[in-house]
């Protein structure tokens, strides 16, 4: 059932709402497509399949998440978007449901998720500097992991996204994936560490206080282009 305050409410429109085993070991935070809500389903176009594809290759059935929207309503902005308001109006909704997740690893598909999680714009920067990584609870807003302790996070593309590149991204997706799933059973990243842009560089005395620091240089591949530098160590003590 929607919310009163939902546009659409008054239609028979259906809304989508957290979906799959809240005790999995693995949570995925998405935003809905408008197909998603009329079908009341949450991936039920072809995202699904690209998300299902990806799981598949980890040996992780889909049917397996918990899956909890960041937001219940009909978009409303022109470009089909939804609105900031729409996103505030949905937000205690969305941590109501991300709170019956005990899940060890919260995957965070698409800008908008990640945002939910650690704000948008400031040092921290979006997707494209995070996309990959794995994220501390501690790097979180406040309150937004209320009652719900993963030991840690990780962004990367919205399936949608994926799809719009000619699968050209599906390779770093399906690494991102294989590296949530491999957490969320137990076991440790392969990289674990922040990411930096360029010109953030580690300080020496950062240097000296990571034991086997290596570094991570990934370019995209169709554009040319360096995406990001990260510094980083293979696990934590």
């Amino acid at each position: 059932m929607p919310c009163s305050g939902c546009i659409k409410s008054k239609d028979n429109v259906q809304f989508v709402h957290a979906q799959g085993p809240a005790d999995s070991p693995l949570t995925i935070v998405c935003t809905p497509t408008t197909y998603d809500l009329e079908e009341g389903r949450l991936f039920s176009d072809g995202r699904g399949v690209t998300l299902a594809n990806a799981l598949s290759e980890s040996r992780f059935k889909f049917e397996q998440a918990y899956i909890v929207p960041v937001v219940h309503q009909w978009p409303a902005a022109e470009d089909g978007s939804h609105t900031e308001l729409q996103l505030e109006q949905c937000r205690e909704e969305f941590r109501h449901e991300l709170s019956n997740s005990r899940s060890k690893v919260i995957l965070l598909l698409g800008q908008e998720a990640l945002e939910h999680f650690i704000g948008s714009g400031g040092h921290k920067g979006g997707l494209k500097r995070w996309r990959g990584y794995i994220l501390d609870p501690s790097e979180c807003l406040p309150d937004v992991l209320h009652n719900c302790n993963p030991e840690s996070l990780l962004a990367t593309y919205d399936p949608a996204f994926v799809q719009s590149t000619g699968f050209k991204t599906f390779a770093w997706f399906s690494k991102d994936i294989l590296q949530a799933v491999r957490c969320a059973r137990g076991g440790q990243p392969e990289i674990f560490g922040v990411p930096h842009q360029a010109d953030e560089l580690p300080s020496e005395r950062d240097l000296r206080a990571i034991r086997g620091i290596g570094i991570d240089i990934e370019t995209n591949g169709f554009l040319g282009e360096t995406e990001q530098i990260g510094y980083a160590w293979r696990s934590r003590d």
